[in-house]
């Protein structure tokens, strides 16, 4: 296999890593706002503000997921 093809070989591997990570992260953020959408629908407006605290979380975690860029092994 030629060094090109490795590196696309690598790149394939970390993209498709990225693209699981972030099909979780975004799969949580929906989650926790249904979650919300239904805590405020039923009147808890505390329990719906911790929940966006941990939507938040969700949300850091995207962005850790995006900044990172992806390596080149050669």
């Amino acid at each position: 296999m030629s060094n090109m093809a490795v590196q696309e070989t690598v790149a394939g591997t970390e993209a498709g890593k990225l693209q699981t990570e972030l099909r979780d992260v975004f799969s949580k953020i929906l989650s926790q706002a249904r979650r919300i959408d239904m805590t405020l629908a039923l009147g808890d407006t505390t329990e719906a503000l911790g929940q966006v605290r941990e939507l938040e979380s969700y949300l850091e975690r995207g962005l850790v997921v995006l900044s990172r860029p992806l390596t080149q092994e050669s």
